[in-house]
């Protein structure tokens, strides 16, 4: 009998005591055959694409639904309900948010730019610190005179989560380097580009060096796989 084994892991298999479907952990109900590990290969992965493109980051995308701003001088701010948004529900929302402050503005997208416009019956200034500046296209303060239509410095950017990296502290085992943190237990990066929301997002691995796994010393794998 071969030694070899293809062992699938759903977030349907978790723990009961674990945090989420994206952090959670497993015990493998095979023993015999999950120790002495050596290497693995990650062979396939599929994400659901469940990310808000408008999130507080609680749905597991970076916070990007506060939007700070400038009117005569005093600071303002208002968020908007995390949820999946196109441009036209997303200009709506920002426009109730504003209104919400007592601010009166006509939000537009450019035809040819994709840029949106902003024209407020007072002088504002859209501050780019805020989470939300990625999701309007600001790479600078945004200084709208009163009356005049002044527009963004790039295009909006509702895409939302274009990858996921799927962790895990026991299989990954400083499998790969972050830039800014150094090592990572990182097993696989799966991209989200073109996937809608609500669909899945897929990964096959067909070299066999690149999917491999290998560990420093022989290990057991069969309890409290983490991932997140």
């Amino acid at each position: 009998m071969s030694l070899e084994k293809l062992v699938t892991i759903s977030s349907d298999d978790k723990d009961p005591d674990s945090v989420s479907n994206s952090n959670f952990q497993v015990t493998l109900k095979e023993s015999y055959y999950t120790q002495n590990i050596i290497r693995i290969l990650i062979k396939e992965c599929t994400v659901p694409n469940c990310f808000y493109n408008l999130s507080d980051g609680t749905n597991n995308g970076k916070q990007n639904n506060v939007l700070n701003y400038l009117v005569a001088g005093l600071p303002y701010s208002f968020t908007i309900t995390p949820a999946q948004y196109n441009i036209d529900q997303f200009i709506t929302a920002l426009i109730a948010g504003f209104l919400s402050n007592g601010h009166v503005v006509l939000i537009t997208q450019d035809d040819l730019t994709q840029k949106l416009i902003f024209n407020f019956t007072q002088s504002t200034t859209l501050f780019f610190i805020s989470l939300m500046s990625p999701v309007l296209g600001l790479t600078e303060n945004l200084i709208c005179l009163a009356g005049v239509a002044t527009s963004t410095q790039f295009t909006p950017d509702l895409s939302g989560v274009n990858a996921v990296n799927i962790h895990s502290s026991v299989l990954g085992e400083s499998n790969g380097i972050d830039g800014n943190s150094g090592l990572i237990n990182l097993l696989e990066r799966v991209s989200l580009h073109d996937i809608p929301f609500g669909s899945f997002g897929y990964k096959q691995n067909n070299d066999n060096d690149l999917a491999m796994v290998t560990y420093a010393q022989p290990k057991k794998i069969y309890r409290e796989l983490i991932f997140g």
